[in-house]
């Protein structure tokens, strides 16, 4: 028996990648030197780096900033682009980097832009 005709939904809500970089819920990657194939971050991701950097201030002689912290996921995430090391599963469009020293788990994915994006599990 054929299968009936699939009805469009219309769409009711869009929300672009420009609309999200205008209202700055994604900003421009500011480590993209670190790892060039990432050129966007989420400010939540920011943000919490932020939080984690502040806490390993209080640990710490000489303070740290959160696009540091940031710099030091690029290149742990670019070393695993590189040479393929991603869990089951994973590949260059989308992967993860294990709990940093605040937990915090980072997610690259492939975005509109032919790029990845850094986010926390919760930004998708």
């Amino acid at each position: 028996m054929p299968r009936p005709p699939r009805m469009k939904t219309p769409v009711v809500f869009r929300y672009t990648l420009s609309d999200a970089m205008r209202d700055k819920v994604i900003i421009p990657n500011p480590r993209k030197v670190r790892f060039p194939e990432c050129d966007l971050v989420t400010s939540n991701l920011m943000n919490r780096l932020g939080e984690e950097a502040m806490a390993r201030n209080r640990e710490r002689v000489f303070e740290i900033e959160p696009e540091e912290v940031l710099g030091s996921a690029m290149l742990y995430a670019k070393d695993m682009y590189e040479k393929g090391t991603f869990k089951k599963g994973e590949n260059k469009d989308f992967f993860t980097l294990p709990p940093s020293w605040g937990g915090n788990t980072v997610l690259f994915i492939r975005n509109e832009r032919g790029n990845l994006t850094a986010m926390l599990p919760e930004d998708r």
